[in-house]
């Protein structure tokens, strides 16, 4: 996504890109400073966000997901009756009781729980020109069961695929990465188990990057989640922040400095001249081109330059959690 949004106290509030209504202040003027997200309920907490290409989804403390911006696949509405330029915060329809949502270019998903005794599964909707949605077939769709997806604890998403890991520290995926990386894209149907023994994941652009056991993590081309050559390294802290922005993953223990490192194949060595100057750092996210960090100063600082030679930095007060 070219945009981001972060919690100011019980607010929600967005900036960058706005062509879509994906910054939910009902025009699609792009916004260089947080704007507050119009239509939420004002009693209800938000617990997460998923941003999509130019949509956004938030899940709310009761299970709910209410989403904004681009539908004209149903990426947001999950209702092929009403795809349009720009939708209103409203919730979707058939989606209850979830427990995590992410957002890719035009389809959304959530990991929802049919009973306290039940699995959790994930159900998706929206575009499924490329699987999507689990599934073959072209025509977006309201929300659909996702196969092979029982025991669903974290949802990833890209452009056109979407990842979910299991309680068995499975990874599962489907679709097909958004950039084509490699000589020939990997379309995953039905839902294909890629890794085991992950116990975080996080995906930005046409790469992922997957942390195991002892803090040890690969990053790989989507396209080569089945082989090929990978970046690895090992968190000095089990809790760091990560993020990836293009070919760089940056990388914040709790409380520290980030440091950014080039995907090249070659091992993570945390190289101190790559390290920015923001610090005091407790949680990251990225965009295509953009990275920006929560400090324990109630900041957010954003920066565009991933080699850190010229950091530019923007503050404002923030209190919560930055997507």
């Amino acid at each position: 996504p070219e945009h981001h949004c972060a919690l100011f106290g019980a607010d929600l509030r967005c900036w960058g890109r706005n062509g879509g209504g994906q910054l939910g202040d009902g025009s699609r003027l792009d916004r260089t400073v947080p704007i507050p997200v119009a239509g939420l309920p004002p009693d209800l907490c938000i617990v997460k966000l998923g941003l999509g290409a130019e949509h956004s989804c938030a899940l709310l403390e009761d299970g709910a997901v209410w989403c904004w911006g681009h539908n004209d696949q149903g990426q947001c509405s999950g209702s092929k009756g009403e795809h349009k330029r720009y939708h209103a915060p409203s919730p979707v329809p058939g989606v209850k009781d979830a427990v995590d949502v992410a957002a890719g270019n035009s389809h959304s998903c959530a990991v929802v729980s049919d009973g306290p005794t039940a699995k959790t599964h994930v159900l998706c909707w929206g575009d499924n020109l490329f699987g999507q949605l689990g599934r073959q077939g072209r025509m977006p769709s309201a929300p659909v069961d996702i196969p092979k997806t029982f025991g669903a604890l974290e949802l990833e998403r890209g452009g056109f695929e979407s990842c979910v890991r299991l309680d068995s520290e499975d990874l599962v995926c489907w679709g097909i990465d958004s950039e084509r990386s490699g000589p020939v894209g990997v379309v995953l149907l039905p839902p294909t188990k890629v890794a085991t023994g992950v116990q975080r994941m996080l995906k930005g652009g046409s790469r992922q990057c997957l942390v195991k056991a002892g803090g040890r993590f690969e990053c790989r081309l989507i396209s080569y989640l089945l082989g090929g050559s990978a970046s690895s390294g090992t968190l000095e802290r089990k809790n760091s922040s990560m993020a990836i922005m293009g070919d760089f993953l940056c990388i914040a223990p709790p409380g520290g400095i980030v440091t950014c490192q080039e995907l090249l194949g070659r091992e993570w060595d945390g190289n101190p001249a790559e390290s920015s100057n923001v610090d005091n750092v407790l949680g990251l996210a990225a965009s295509h081109d953009q990275v920006c960090a929560i400090q324990s100063q109630n900041n957010i600082s954003c920066w565009s330059d991933v080699l850190l030679s010229q950091v530019e930095v923007k503050e404002w007060l923030s209190e919560a959690e930055l997507a």
